[in-house]
C-alpha cells in the first residue's frame, strides 16, 4: 500500500480480553519511503487500548501507555510478534507481555492481575498511511501463547 491506498481488515482482535487465556498475534511487514517517522502504517487501536505500528516502533498500548515496544528499521521485511500470557511460578500467576522481532526476544513486561486488555467497543484492523508504503506478507492470530520456538518455527 503507498500513496492514498488503505484497506480495512475485519477482524477484531481485541473483542476478547487478552489477559484471560493468552493471545499471540504475528505481523510480516516492510516499510519504505519514510516522509514521516510517526506515520502509523497498521493499527488497531480504540479507547486507548490496541496496538500501532510506525515507521520504526510497533507498540501494544493500555491505557494509552506501551505495554511493550519493538523498534526496526525500515526497508527490511520485519516479523513482528507480541505475545500475552500467563504463568503460574510457585503457586503465583505471573502475567507476562512479550513482543519478539523475527524471532528475538525484544521486550518484556509484567502487569498486574486487575489489568485486562480488550476494547470495548472492538475495531478492525487498519492498514496503510500516505506518510509511507507498506508491504504486508502476513497477519496471524492466535487464541494460545505462543512460546519463543514456536515464534522461531514461524
Amino acid at each position: 500500500l503507498s500513496g492514498d491506498a488503505r484497506a480495512t481488515i475485519n477482524f477484531q482482535p481485541f473483542a476478547e480480553d487478552w489477559t484471560e487465556s493468552g493471545k499471540t498475534i504475528e505481523i510480516e511487514f516492510a516499510i519504505r519511503d519514510v516522509n514521516n517517522r510517526d506515520a502509523v502504517a497498521i493499527s488497531c487501536m480504540n479507547n486507548n487500548v490496541g496496538f500501532k505500528i510506525t515507521a520504526d516502533t510497533a507498540s501494544l498500548i493500555r491505557n494509552n501507555v506501551p505495554l511493550v515496544q519493538a523498534k526496526y528499521v525500515d526497508d527490511e521485511k520485519i516479523h513482528l510478534a507480541f505475545v500475552v500470557e500467563k504463568q503460574v511460578m510457585n503457586d503465583h500467576t505471573v502475567r507476562l507481555i512479550t513482543s519478539y522481532l523475527n524471532g528475538v526476544l525484544s521486550s518484556a513486561a509484567t502487569f498486574a492481575e486487575s489489568d485486562t486488555i480488550f476494547q470495548n467497543p472492538a475495531v478492525n484492523i487498519s492498514v496503510g498511511s500516505s506518510d509511507c508504503s507498506l508491504d504486508l506478507y502476513t497477519m496471524r492470530f492466535y487464541n494460545v501463547a505462543l512460546t519463543g520456538n514456536e515464534l522461531r518455527d514461524n
